[in-house]
C-alpha cells in the first residue's frame, strides 16, 4: 500500500490524481466538502463526516459527532478495495484526523510508526481505526 500524504482542504482541492490514486475526504458534520478540480480523475473518492474530537470532548451537549466504529470500517473497506492504488487522505486543515489516519494504515498495513512525523495528529481517531481493524482480524 503507498499512502501518499494528509492534506488539508485548499491543498486537496488542487491536487492532481496520479494514475491509480484514490482519495479519502473528511470534513465535519456541519461542512461541505471542498470541490474538487479534477474529480473525474480520481479512481475512488470516499467522503465521510465526522468532527475532530477526541474521546468524550464536546459529547455531553451532543454538539460533536467523534469518529465511530462505521466510520473506521468505511475507511477500512475503502482501502482495502483499493489497497494496489495510491492512497491521499484529506481533512479539514491536515493536522489531525487525516494524519491519523495515515498513521494508522501505515501502522496496520505496512508495519511502520510514522507517529512523530505528524505530531498533532488525533489519537482518538488513530485508536479508532486500529482497533476496528483488530476485531475484524480477530473476529473472522
Amino acid at each position: 500500500m503507498n499512502i501518499i500524504g494528509a492534506f488539508d482542504r485548499s491543498r486537496v482541492s488542487e491536487l492532481q490524481p496520479r494514475p491509480n490514486s484514490v482519495l479519502v475526504m473528511i470534513t465535519s458534520v456541519n461542512s461541505e466538502f471542498p470541490a474538487l478540480k479534477n474529480k473525474s480523475s480520481w479512481d475512488d473518492i470516499l467522503q465521510i463526516r465526522f468532527d475532530d474530537v477526541e474521546n468524550g470532548f464536546g459529547l455531553k451537549d451532543k454538539k460533536y459527532k467523534p469518529m465511530d466504529m462505521s466510520d473506521a470500517k468505511e475507511i477500512l473497506d475503502f482501502v482495502i478495495k483499493n489497497i494496489d492504488k495510491d492512497i491521499f487522505i484529506s481533512c479539514d486543515a491536515g493536522l489531525s484526523r487525516s494524519p491519523a489516519i495515515l498513521v494508522a494504515l501505515e501502522q496496520i498495513f505496512n508495519g511502520r510508526d510514522v507517529s512523530d512525523d505528524w505530531p498533532h495528529y488525533n489519537r482518538y481517531v488513530k485508536n479508532k481505526i486500529r482497533d476496528t481493524w483488530f476485531k475484524r482480524v480477530w473476529n473472522k
